[in-house]
């Protein structure tokens, strides 16, 4: 009877507010993610911007990569020690060296091989364009 009827009508006005309530979760959520999703837009066009710049300040046949065979250190995330390596190559689109050791070595793990001074102390050389260490794809003289 009427008891029946006031119950289905109490968790009709129930049901109704939960409803209501969801609608305005799931307007929030959309305004977000389209704040995301416009972010995000934003990001990617800056990084295009970035990566013309950067590529525009790059010179054609130069590298600050060790060359093939180059005697290096590679330093590894397991022992957390700088090991002797040999590069075998370097990829330029991810920034990893292939080395006798290690394969898809990231390039700020790999260092120059050091050299040891008369009085024992150690000297690391770094990679540079100007610094006399061969780069991918230098040339023999």
């Amino acid at each position: 009877g009427l008891q029946g009827l006031q119950a289905v009508l109490k968790e009709l006005r129930r049901a109704k507010a939960e409803l209501q309530g969801r609608e305005e979760e799931v307007a929030h959520l959309r305004k977000e993610v389209r704040w995301r999703d416009e972010h995000l837009h934003l990001l990617e066009r800056d990084h295009q911007i970035l990566a013309s710049k950067l590529a525009a300040l790059k010179v054609p046949g130069t590298s600050d990569s060790f060359a093939l065979g180059t005697r290096v250190q590679y330093l590894s995330a397991s022992v957390n020690k700088w090991l002797d390596a040999v590069v075998e190559s370097f990829d330029e689109a991810t920034q990893t060296y292939n080395l006798d050791i290690k394969k898809g070595a990231p390039h700020d793990r790999v260092r120059i091989m050091p050299k040891s001074t008369p009085d024992g102390d150690m000297v690391c050389g770094m990679a540079m364009p100007s610094g006399g260490v061969p780069h991918v794809g230098a040339k023999d003289p």
